[in-house]
C-alpha cells in the first residue's frame, strides 16, 4: 500500500480521479469526433506523464487512472443504453395515449400548465425513469407528494437537434434523469399515502407565492420568487430577455451565489447567540431544507453541497477545503448522472467556482528588481552562490480581481451556449452582484414582516422593487451603447479546447516567473559579473514567455469568435412542415420563406437560434414567396421581437400588393422599417455582380385568373451564382408548372442544378415535364417525418429519380447545406 501513501501526498488527488472519469465520458460520447477525442486523449496522457516524471504517480496509480477513465466509458454508455431501451420500448407501443403509474416526487408550475415528476414510474407496464408530466387546470386535483397516481398520457417525442443552434432537450432531459414528457388528459390517485416532510414543505412554498404575490407588484413578483423558490413561471418574457441578452441572468436562477449569501448571513447571525458547533449545524439543517423547497437543481444541490460540507466542518472542527469539495461533490454528481456533463447550467456553476477557486496573479516586478539587487550585492560582498541556488521564482503577485478571471473562464462556455457575447457584462455584474445582498435580505425580511402586516411588508419590499427597477434601467441603458451585444456564432469544440489550453499555460507562466536559475551557480564565485549576465537573460525570458502566451491568448478569442464565409452556402433548415433557407456568401445575407405549421414556435427555437449559432445578426434579402403560415411565422416572429436583429429588404410576388393575406407581414415591414420591393415574371435583381436573380412567377395573366390562388401565385424565381444556378418555387401547383412550361421565358430560365421541390413534394405539385426541363442535379424537399399530406408523393420522388437528381430531405437528414463555388458544388447534411 506504499505507492497509496505515495499518491495520497498530492495536494488534491480528487482531481485526478475526476478528470480520469470525465475523460472517459467524453471518449464514450456519441456526438465528438474521433479526430477530437485523440487530441484530448494525448492531452491526458501529456498531464498524466508530467504526474509521473514529478514522481507524483507511479505505474500502480497510473494503472488505476486507467480503469477510472475505462469505468467512465462503461458508466456513459450503460446511461445511454438504458435510455435508449425505455425509448425503444415506447416507441413500440406507437402513438397516441399510454398508461403512465408512479409516485409524485416533485409539483410544480411551467409558464403555461402545471407538472409533476414522477418517479418509480411505469409506462404501460414497462419499467421507465423519472418522467415529467404536464396537467391543465381541468386535470389539477388536490395532489400530495408521494401519492401514486395513475394517468393516461401522451407522450412527446423528444428528437435530437436537427440544426446547428437547436437546443439538444434530449440531453438536456437525461441530466436531469427524466426519460420523456408527457401531458396527463386525466389523472387518478391510487394510492393517497403521501411524504409528509416534503408535503409540508411544498405547503409552506405556496404560502410564500402566495405571500410575494400579495407584497410585490406583478411584475416583480415573479422575479423575487424565482430568486427565492426557483419558479421562473412568472418571470415577464421581456425581462427574462433582457437579463438574459446583458449577462445577468444568473440572479434570476437560484444559484451558488444566492445560496452563499443566505447561509453565510444565516450563520453570522447565529453566532451571535450560538457556538460555531450548533450555529453551523443550524445552518446545514436549514440548507438541507431549503434544498427540498427549490426542488433543488443540479446547479442549486452543486452549492447546497458545498455549503453543506463547508457547515458540518465548522460543526466537527475540520478544515473546509473549497476546490477538493469542488472536485468531489462534481465527481459525486457525474457518477449519478453521466449526462450532467453536457447540460449547461453544470457546466457554468463548476467553471464558475473552479475559476474564483484558484486565483490568477501578476508578479510584482519590482519585487523581482529589488530581490536581484539584493542577491548581486549579497554574493559580491560575500561570495556566497548558495543564497540564490534556492530562491526561484518571486513570491510576491498582484491578484487579477476575481470578476475578470470569471469572465474569461467562462467565455468559451458563454458563446457556446448563447452564441452571442454581452460586451458590458462585466460593468454590469459589478454592480448587480453587490446590490443582490440587499435584495435578498429586505426582500426576506419584507416576506416575514408581511405575515403579521401586509402593508408594511410592501413598504419594506420597497427596497428590493427599487433594486430592480435600478437593474431594469441599467439594463436598458446598456442595450443603447454600441456593441452591447456581440454576435460571435458558436465555436468549434477544437478552439475552445485551445483556449483553455492557453488559459492554463499562461496562468502557469505567471505563476512560475523565475529570478535565476540554481545552475552553474559556482560561476558566480569567480565572476559577479556573470551573475548579473544570468539575471538579464532571464528576465528577457520571461518577458518573451509571458508575452507569447498573452498573444496567443488574444489569439485564442479570435478563434472563438472568427467565422469563415467565403463560398456561397445554401442551407434549408430542418423546420418542420414548412420552408425555410438561408442563403450566405461573405456577409450578405439572403433568405426564402421561414415557417412551420408543425412547429409553430419555429421563430424562436429553431430559425433565430441557428442564425445565431452562425453569427448571422441581418439579412439583406428576406424572399417570401407566398403568405402561409408554413413560409412565414419564424420570419414574422424574428421581426416583432428581435431588436437585435435587422432585415433590410422584403421581396413578395407582385400579388402581394392588393392580397390581404399579406397584410400581418407587410404590417410588420413597415413599422420596422423594412423595405417592401414586388415581383413579377420577367423582372431581373442583380444582387451583387455574381449573384443575380431571374423572376418566372407570378405573371400579372395568372393574379386575374381564378384558378390561380395563393400557393399558385407563389413567387418563383432561379438564383445564378457563377455556374452554378438555384430554382425556388414556394408552393406551385400543376396549374403554375403547366403555365411555366407553355412560357418561352420561363422554359429558357427553368434549367438549374438545384430544385427547392414544389409544395413540400405534395402530389398536386407533380408534373413530370417540369423537372425534365430543370433536370436538378439536387432537389430539396423539406417536410415533416409526421405530416398528414402524404408529402413527399411518390409520384414526385419517381420523376425526380428519372430525371437523376440526388434527392435531398430535411425530415431524414435534417439541416441541408449546398456549397457553391466555380469549380466544385457538394452537399453536407447535419444528421450523418
Amino acid at each position: 500500500m506504499a505507492y497509496i501513501k505515495k499518491f495520497m501526498r498530492i495536494k488534491r488527488p480528487i482531481s485526478i480521479f475526476a478528470f480520469a472519469y470525465i475523460l472517459g465520458i467524453l471518449i464514450a460520447y456519441e456526438t465528438l469526433s474521433a479526430a477530437f477525442k485523440i487530441v484530448i486523449m494525448f492531452i491526458a496522457i501529456f498531464l498524466y506523464v508530467k504526474l509521473y516524471i514529478d514522481k507524483k504517480i507511479n505505474l500502480k496509480i497510473a494503472y488505476i487512472i486507467f480503469f477510472v477513465t475505462i469505468f467512465g466509458i462503461m458508466r456513459y454508455q450503460y446511461e445511454s443504453y438504458s435510455y435508449s431501451k425505455i425509448n425503444a420500448t415506447i416507441n413500440s407501443f406507437g402513438r397516441g395515449t399510454h398508461i403512465i403509474t408512479g409516485k409524485i416526487d416533485v409539483i410544480g408550475e411551467s409558464t403555461n400548465s402545471n407538472y409533476c415528476i414522477i418517479k418509480n414510474c411505469y409506462v404501460n407496464g414497462a419499467e421507465s425513469k423519472l418522467v415529467k408530466l404536464y396537467f391543465g387546470d381541468e386535470t389539477k386535483q388536490d395532489f400530495k407528494i408521494g401519492n401514486t397516481i395513475k394517468a393516461n398520457a401522451k407522450i412527446f417525442e423528444v428528437k435530437d437537434p436537427t440544426n446547428e443552434g437547436e437546443f439538444n432537450q434530449k440531453n438536456y432531459n437525461r441530466s436531469l434523469g427524466i426519460a420523456f414528457t408527457a401531458y396527463a388528459k386525466d389523472i387518478e390517485i391510487v394510492n393517497d399515502s403521501y411524504n409528509a416532510l416534503k408535503q409540508r414543505i411544498y405547503n409552506a412554498k405556496v404560502v410564500v407565492k402566495n405571500q410575494i404575490n400579495k407584497i410585490f407588484t406583478v411584475d416583480n413578483a415573479g422575479l423575487f420568487l424565482a430568486m427565492i423558490t426557483g419558479d421562473r413561471s412568472k418571470i415577464d418574457k421581456s425581462t427574462k430577455k433582457m437579463f438574459a441578452e446583458n449577462g445577468i441572468a444568473h440572479i434570476i436562477a437560484i444559484s451558488g451565489l444566492h445560496l452563499s449569501i443566505l447561509g453565510i448571513v444565516l450563520f453570522e447571525f447565529l453566532r451571535n447567540f450560538f457556538s460555531l458547533n450548533i450555529s453551523a449545524s443550524i445552518v446545514s439543517i436549514f440548507i438541507f431544507l431549503y434544498g427540498i423547497f427549490i426542488d433543488a437543481s443540479p446547479t442549486s444541490l452543486r452549492a447546497i453541497f458545498m455549503l453543506y460540507i463547508r457547515f458540518i466542518s465548522l460543526a466537527i472542527g475540520r478544515t473546509y477545503d473549497s476546490k477538493n469539495t469542488l472536485y468531489f461533490v462534481g465527481f459525486a454528481f457525474l457518477l449519478y448522472r453521466p449526462y450532467l456533463l453536457f447540460n449547461a447550467g453544470f457546466q457554468f456553476s463548476y467553471i464558475a467556482i473552479f475559476a474564483l477557486n484558484h486565483e490568477v496573479k501578476i508578479p510584482n516586478i519590482k519585487y523581482i528588481r529589488e530581490k536581484r539587487r539584493q542577491i548581486i550585492r549579497q554574493v559580491v560582498n560575500n561570495n556566497e552562490s548558495k543564497l540564490f541556488s534556492k530562491i526561484k521564482k518571486s513570491q510576491q503577485y498582484y491578484k487579477i480581481p476575481p470578476v475578470f478571471v470569471l469572465t474569461l473562464f467562462l467565455l468559451p462556455i458563454t458563446i457556446y451556449h448563447y452564441f452571442t457575447y454581452p460586451l458590458y457584462s462585466v460593468v454590469l455584474n459589478l454592480i448587480v452582484i453587490p446590490l443582490m445582498t440587499f435584495v435578498l435580505l429586505f426582500g426576506i425580511l419584507a416576506l416575514f414582516v408581511s405575515f403579521a402586516y401586509v402593508p408594511l411588508g410592501s413598504i419594506v419590499a420597497l427596497v428590493v422593487e427599487t433594486i430592480f427597477y435600478i437593474y431594469k434601467k441599467l439594463c436598458l441603458f446598456i442595450s443603447t451603447l454600441p456593441y452591447n451585444i456581440i454576435w460571435t456564432g458558436r465555436p468549434s469544440i477544437y478552439a475552445i479546447l485551445y483556449y483553455y489550453v492557453v488559459m492554463f499555460l499562461l496562468i502557469y507562466s505567471l505563476r512560475n516567473i523565475y529570478i535565476i536559475s540554481s545552475n552553474n551557480c559556482d560561476n558566480t564565485k569567480s565572476n559577479p559579473n556573470y551573475l548579473i549576465k544570468r539575471f538579464s537573460t532571464y528576465r528577457y525570458l520571461n518577458i518573451l514567455r509571458i508575452g507569447i502566451c498573452f498573444i496567443m491568448l488574444v489569439l485564442s478569442i479570435i478563434v472563438l469568435s472568427y467565422r469563415k464565409r467565403d463560398t456561397m452556402r445554401l442551407t434549408m433548415i430542418s423546420i418542420g412542415q414548412g420552408d425555410s433557407m438561408i442563403i450566405q456568401n461573405d456577409d450578405l445575407i439572403l433568405s426564402i420563406d421561414g415557417g412551420s405549421t408543425s412547429n409553430t414556435s419555429n421563430g424562436e427555437y429553431i430559425l433565430l437560434p441557428h442564425m445565431k449559432s452562425r453569427a448571422i445578426n441581418h439579412i439583406d434579402y428576406a424572399f417570401i414567396t407566398h403568405a402561409d403560415a408554413d413560409h412565414t411565422n419564424g420570419i414574422l416572429y424574428i421581426i416583432n421581437n428581435e431588436e437585435n436583429f435587422t432585415i433590410k429588404n422584403i421581396l413578395l410576388p407582385i400579388n402581394a400588393k392588393e392580397d390581404s393575406k399579406f397584410d400581418q407581414l407587410k404590417n410588420a415591414a413597415l413599422s420596422n422599417g423594412i423595405n417592401l420591393i414586388y415581383l413579377k415574371e420577367k423582372e431581373n435583381l442583380d444582387i451583387t455582380d455574381e449573384i443575380k436573380v431571374k423572376v418566372l412567377s407570378p405573371d400579372e395573366k395568372s393574379i386575374l385568373d381564378k384558378k390561380f390562388d395563393q400557393n399558385e401565385l407563389s413567387l418563383t424565381f432561379r438564383l445564378d451564382y457563377k455556374n452554378h444556378s438555384c430554382l425556388f418555387t414556394g408552393d406551385i401547383g400543376k396549374n403554375t408548372m403547366n403555365r411555366m412550361i407553355r412560357d418561352e421565358y420561363d422554359v429558357k430560365n427553368m434549367k438549374a442544378d438545384i430544385l427547392k421541390a414544389p409544395h413540400h413534394g405534395s402530389k398536386n405539385s407533380n408534373v413530370k415535364n417540369f423537372f425534365e426541363i430543370v433536370e436538378p442535379k439536387y432537389a430539396i424537399i423539406s417536410y415533416d417525418a409526421n405530416n398528414s399530406y402524404g408529402h413527399p408523393s411518390k409520384a414526385m420522388i419517381e420523376n425526380l429519380n428519372n430525371v437523376g437528381a440526388n434527392i435531398l430531405k430535411t425530415a431524414e437528414s435534417g439541416q441541408i447545406d449546398l456549397y457553391l463555388d466555380k469549380e466544385y458544388l457538394y452537399y453536407k447534411t447535419y444528421i450523418k
